[in-house]
């Protein structure tokens, strides 16, 4: 009985951790704006965005969608989106499936958040800046790799 009662417990405490893990590895409860830039060692989660005010008084930003998507939009203030600028064309992995990180070796990676498995990545390995930003005419850069042209 009390082996029985013993393997029990261990199976229980087995599951809560796995749960744990897969549950934990996922978005945090609020998401938004981040502000204009990404730093090395950030993350940004489905909905997370960085934006940027810029030629013409329209508004830029890069945001890691839902559907496991990192885009580049061009659009008014309110992000009522006129063009995209840039894509990953990642979408499709998932729900809230994954997350963009700003690693602290440059390089920009998405993940999914389940198993952990990179599915895209920006080859920025080594490169010297510091950020993940937009530019004044909506070019996307991580680093000084610039990722996309004049939007």
């Amino acid at each position: 009985m009390r082996r029985t009662r013993s393997r029990v417990c261990g199976l229980v405490i087995a599951f809560v951790a796995a749960v744990a893990v897969v549950f934990g590895a996922a978005a945090p409860a609020s998401a938004g704006n981040l502000g204009s830039a990404l730093y090395r060692g950030g993350v940004l989660w489905p909905s997370d965005y960085i934006e940027r005010t810029g030629s013409g008084g329209w508004t830029y930003w890069l945001i890691m969608q839902s559907d496991a998507n990192l885009v580049l939009y061009k659009g008014y203030s309110d992000h009522s989106a006129t063009k995209v600028c840039w894509a990953s064309n990642t979408n499709g992995y998932g729900w809230n499936a994954t997350k963009a990180v700003y690693q602290n070796d440059g390089n920009l990676v998405i993940y999914t958040t389940i198993s952990g498995l990179p599915i895209w990545g920006s080859n920025s390995v080594g490169d010297t800046g510091t950020t993940v930003d937009i530019s004044y005419y909506g070019r996307l850069y991580v680093g000084y790799k610039q990722m996309s042209n004049d939007c």
